[in-house]
Parts: structure tokens; sequence; C-alpha cells
């Protein structure tokens, strides 16, 4: 994933319905600040509560207001039980709070986008009727993408002009042997991806050959196969969605910029040797263990703060393993950009210290809510989530409960193995592009980086199969037609999907294993969590309540 989908792309949920400790205050009734609930050392502010019951109740995690007002009561004792117990103190909390803050603030859609960017994105009549009057003309074009100069230099090197569609062709002929990216495409006015060069593109007829600097250094190579005239509604009835797509170009348009600006100050330097050396060690959401004698080697220098900093190989580590919402890392390019994502976060999070945005109110209960959900996971882990059911109980739930895991009795699969976990992964995005074009024959594996082999039908039944049982269950309960995986078995990865199924019967129990341990330790902890409440209701006084249901 790119650094900027990295930073200011990637959607971030943070749970709506968890809690900020906070001191005492006197406040008016119906003040924003006054204290509605009260448990131990918990309070909860008015602003707190409405704030969370409102995400809460509109996430649909729990519709019911009541049952949401009872977890959410219920839900502060855990916390307060947590807390006395020290459980926010760990390490791992911490850094997990902060390198989601730095995210958080800079993420697309995100507090300082919404402060900064935000008011830019509104578009007068007259804007928008200019581009009406230009979206009369539907383009057939194909093109080439070079990642830089330097790679167009080489293909195009002692070669005469383009000019005519033979010669684009031979261009095309020798840059697709190089992996240069290459499409045909039916784009009007102002040509979605191809934005930057949309004065070019509107201004050729047919025949006409592009050559032009595209963003972030690329070069921008395009053959104009046809232009015609595209029938177009009226002004009004077109209007929103002209401004639907205006917006979604100027977005693309302010972020390449503030990336490019900072890159332009930052003068990321690169240690090619180094990031060589940790891409071998990263496997997909883990690292192996670095040697102490490259924790300290430096990855890459920027200027940041009126001063060249590195950024060390520890330092990653640390970042890698504690963000929550990091990409998984599939490739030397993905850890690239990661790399440059990381310094993109600490000029972005140094505006938003500029604006003040740190005291948003907004902002601080977000960052108390997320910490409130660490805290409370892992108090749930330890105490109502840690016993694995016994073998009887398995084998009894599933004797009474065998019609609630009725599965196929045979499937037919496709069946792709990749090198590796990782690029059967990375290869997931362009199954799904396939299933969706209805390709569903898969003709074409090019895209598939690391596929070792495609077996386009394979028979499958549930008492007979080649595959591990955990593979096996998840493809007899997927849906028809998607990509199920990845799954690492014998050293390979493998991605299936399900073309075809026959007749019905219960699963086996060693196929149904996993869910019913599912259902049993989600029914345990519920029985645990009841009990316990009643035991932290006589440690822990509700001392402030006026949400009721107590």
């Amino acid at each position: 994933m790119t650094a900027k989908n990295k930073t200011l792309t990637i959607l971030i949920m943070i749970s709506g319905y968890l809690f900020a400790s906070c001191e005492a205050k006197k406040n008016k009734p119906g003040d924003v600040n006054e204290i509605v609930l009260k448990t131990g050392t918990i309070e909860i502010t008015r602003y707190e509560f409405e704030k969370n019951q409102k995400k809460g109740i509109e996430q649909q995690k729990i519709p019911d207001t009541i049952a949401w007002l009872k977890k959410y009561i219920a839900d502060s004792y855990f916390l307060a039980d947590a807390y006395s117990r020290n459980y926010d103190s760990a390490a791992v909390i911490s850094k997990r709070v902060n390198y989601a803050a730095i995210t958080m603030m800079g993420k697309y859609k995100g507090y300082l986008w919404n402060k900064i960017e935000e008011p830019k994105l509104t578009f007068s009549d007259d804007e928008l009727k200019a581009v009406y009057q230009k979206s009369d003309k539907l383009f057939h074009l194909e093109f080439l993408l070079f990642d830089s100069k330097n790679s167009f230099d080489v293909v195009l090197q002692n070669r005469a002009p383009i000019e005519t569609q033979a010669d684009f062709r031979k261009i095309v002929e020798i840059a697709t042997k190089r992996r240069i990216q290459y499409r045909k495409t039916q784009l009007f006015f102002p040509f979605g991806e191809l934005l930057p060069v949309k004065d070019e593109i509107y201004r050729s007829t047919r025949g006409n050959v592009i050559q032009a600097p595209f963003k972030n250094g690329k070069m921008l190579v395009a053959y104009i196969n046809k232009v015609e005239k595209k029938q177009q509604q009226p002004f009004v009835a077109e209007k929103q969605n002209i401004y639907s797509n205006l917006r979604r170009l100027k977005e693309m348009q302010i972020i390449d910029r503030k990336q490019d600006s900072i890159f332009r100050l930052a003068g990321i330097v690169m240690n090619e040797s180094v990031v060589q050396a940790l891409s071998k060690k990263i496997k997909g959401p883990f690292i192996q263990d670095i040697p102490k004698t490259m924790k300290n080697d430096t990855l890459l220098t920027y200027f940041f703060n009126k001063k060249n900093q590195p950024l060390l190989m520890r330092d990653f580590v640390d970042y890698y393993q504690n963000n929550p919402f990091n990409q998984v890392i599939t490739n030397k390019e993905a850890l690239k950009e990661t790399l440059k994502g990381i310094v993109i976060e600490k000029y972005l999070y140094a505006d938003c210290l500029k604006f003040g945005l740190t005291n948003d109110k907004q902002y601080i209960l977000d960052r108390k809510n997320f910490k409130n959900r660490l805290v409370l996971d892992a108090y749930s882990r330890d105490n109502f989530y840690n016993t694995k059911p016994s073998e009887r109980a398995v084998s009894d739930y599933y004797k009474v409960n065998q019609q609630r895991f009725l599965a196929p009795k045979t499937c037919h699969v496709s069946v792709f193995t990749f090198k590796d976990i990782i690029a059967a992964g990375t290869s997931l995005f362009h199954l799904d592009k396939m299933l969706l074009a209805g390709t569903i024959n898969f003709s074409d594996t090019s895209a598939l980086k690391g596929l070792l082999s495609y077996r386009p039908d394979v028979l499958l039944s549930n008492k007979n199969y080649p595959y591990q049982a955990n593979m096996v269950a998840n493809i007899f309960t997927a849906k028809l037609n998607t990509a199920i995986g990845p799954f690492e078995w014998n050293n390979r990865g493998y991605v299936f999907v399900k073309t075809k199924e026959e007749g019905q019967e219960p699963q086996p129990l060693h196929l149904a294993r996993e869910a019913i341990e599912r259902e049993l330790i989600t029914e345990s902890a519920e029985i645990l969590k009841e009990k316990k409440l009643k035991e932290l209701k006589g440690k822990y006084a509700l001392s402030i309540n006026k949400l009721t249901t107590e």
C-alpha cells in the first residue's frame, strides 16, 4: 500500500461505547462537563456519554438503547477494576495509543483534514458548468505509465519519435516486458486518474500521441484511438454526479500535493542495503528476530525540525509491531512506502500541533476511548476468554446442535498455490477484481505474482480432502465465487475460489470444531462476565448515576 494511502486514506473505526477517566468537576446539571456516571474512579461526563451513545447506536453494535446503556454501565465496572489493577500501565498499551493517535490525526477525513482541507472542497455552479461543458466527449485511449523519467528514457532511448499507432505499439511491446504499467480505457473530462494531464488529453484528437510528465516524477505516454460525442443529460440531472467526481479528484490533488511537499522538505535518502536486509526479516505481520548488530542501523535519513534525522531499524520495528493501523508489508517496495509513510506522519502530526488539534475535545475523547478499548480487551482476555473448552464439551455441543453446522456435501474449487502466504495475500485484490469482472475461468493469471500453480477445478468432499481441516472448513462455509484465504500450508500460500457446491449435511465434528469452540468460549465468557459483575458491584461504588437502569 502506498505511503499516501497508508497515512492519508486508511479508514479508522474507533470503538464508540467506552469511557474516559477524568477528574471530577463541579458543573451545573446539563453542562457538557457534568459527571453523569461514576464507577469507582471512572468518571463519565455528559459530553463523553452523549458522544459515545450516539456513535454506539449509529454503528448498531447494540441497536437497543436500553441494552446499550446496560452494557455501557457494566463495562464501567470492568474498567474500574482494570485500572485499579494497572492494566493501563502496560507498555504495549501506551505505545499503541501513541502510534494510533499520530496516525489518527493526519489520516484522510481525520482531524487535520477536516480543519484544513475539507473547507476547500466546495464548487460554484460556474465551476460545475465548466466541467459539464467539457464532458461532452468520450476519449478512447491507451497509455503507458513509467515509474520515473529514467525508466522512460531507457525504453525510448535512441528511438524515433512516436508519431503513429504502429510506433506506439512497438513501445508498448518493449515496455510491458519491463513490467511498465499499460492500460486501455475510456474517459471523459476531467479524466479521473489521468487528471494531471487533463488539458493535454482534452486538446487531443484521434491518432494523437501524448508524452507528458505525470505526478510523483512519473512519465505518461498515451495514444488516442477515438474521440466520440457523448450523449449528455441536462446539467441539473448531471450536477450531483459532476460534483462527486470533482470532489474526489480534488481530494486526490490535495493528497498528492501534500505528499509531494513533504517529500521535498524531508529530502528522504534510503539506505538500500539496510532496507533490503530488513525486507528479508519481515514475514507478513511479523518480524523475525533482528540481530543486535542491526538494531542501530539507519534505514533512511530525512530533514525534520531543522536537522537531518535517522530512522533506525529498532525504531521501525517498534512502530511496525505496535501501531494498530499498520498495513501488512508484503515486499521490499511496500516496506519502502511504509518507511516514507512514517516520515509523512511526522510532518502531518507537526501540523496538528501547530493548529492546536491535540486540544480538540473530540480527539481527546477518541484517544481515551481507544485506550480504554485496549485496556478492556486485555482485561477481558485474562478474565473471560482464557479457557479453552474441553473435548467432552465440544463433542456434547456438537451432538445437540449438528443441524446448526450444515454445509455442502461436495464442493468444486479453483486452487491457486503461491510461493508463500505473503504472495497469496497480495494476489487477493487481483482475484477479487477477476471475480467482479466475471472472469471465473481465470484464463489470464499473469497479474498473480508468485503463483506456482493453478488448478481450475478440484472436487472436495467434507470427508475426503487433501488440505488442512481449517482450510476445508472455511471453503465449505464460504459463499460461491469469492476468494477464500490466504492460508499457509507446507510453506506455501493458498487461495481458493468455490465455483460449485452440491448437497447438504452437517459438517463432520473435526471441521465444525473451530466454530464450536468459538461459540462455547463466547457462552462461557458471558457467564463469567455476569459473575464478575456481581462481584465488582460489591467492590466499586456507583456513586453517581444519572443514566438509570441501575
